[in-house]
């Protein structure tokens, strides 16, 4: 009796433990799905939830959720203005083809609404504002997937999303300054100007030659007569030679005053 209860109280015991282990490893399992669980804003951060590009009905399903795994336990995030628009989640794809907003399973209009994703398959959202998902394609389609599971496939070709702008190209490295030129050094004062040569004085002119007084004239040279006989012959002619003897010395006197007064 005493080992039975014994055995029982050990097994108890193991049971229990067991029980311990599967309940922590579920909250573990739980935890980590729940750690693993993502938040999508729809549209990103630039377009977010309005008229999408060219109003293209397939830019929210097959442009901005391309590359994208949406799992259970994930969460969508439409951030939009609630005067313009609001958000339908719709039953199903006919729904959604058509813009049928009548039956929805949920709508919202906060401008900044989610919706968890709670099970697997295809989700449809919608503007429920009237011409916004028919006329401008404000409308999104989404596939989930188990919480384990890897990427869905593919329900149809997906539409090419525009091609991305290639990335700016890099910056060219600032050119290093050219080396600063030497101040050039001043030219050299220019050296006074050379004092002018003294005049050279003017020459004193030479004292004019004094005119040569001009040489006494001779007497004609003939026989003397005596003073008491006149000559016989050529009477004038004595007379003339006279006055001329006679004339003689005024004359050498004149031109000596004269050459007197021209030098001084």
């Amino acid at each position: 009796m005493g080992a039975s209860v014994v055995v029982q109280g050990r097994s108890s015991a193991f049971v229990t433990h067991v029980v311990m282990m599967i309940l922590a490893l579920l909250g573990l399992m739980a935890f980590l799905q729940g750690a693993q669980a993502e938040t999508y804003f729809v549209g990103g951060s630039t377009q977010q939830w309005g008229f999408p590009p060219s109003n293209s009905a397939t830019y929210y399903s097959d442009v901005w959720a391309k590359g994208f795994t949406f799992r259970v336990g994930d969460v969508l995030q439409f951030v939009y203005t609630p005067e313009l628009h609001n958000v339908y989640q719709l039953p199903n794809g006919t729904a959604y083809a058509n813009c049928d907003i009548s039956s929805p399973i949920a709508s919202k209009a906060s401008g900044n609404d989610s919706f968890l994703l709670t099970s697997v398959g295809d989700v449809y959202y919608a503007c429920g504002v009237p011409t916004h998902c028919a006329t401008y394609g404000m409308k999104l389609s989404i596939q989930v997937v188990a919480a384990s599971s890897g990427s869905p496939p593919p329900a149809s070709p997906p539409t090419a999303p525009a091609p991305a702008t290639p990335p700016p190209a890099p910056a060219t490295p600032p050119t290093a300054p050219a080396p600063a030129t030497p101040p050039t050094a001043p030219a050299p004062a220019t050296p006074p100007p050379t004092a002018p040569a003294p005049a050279t004085p003017p020459t004193a002119p030479a004292p004019a030659t004094p005119p040569t007084a001009p040489a006494p004239v001779t007497p004609p040279t003939g026989p003397i007569s005596s003073p008491g006989t006149p000559p016989a012959s050529s009477p004038s002619k004595v007379s003339s030679a006279s006055r001329v003897q006679s004339l003689t010395p005024l004359v050498a006197a004149a031109l000596l005053t004269a050459a007197a007064i021209f030098l001084f």
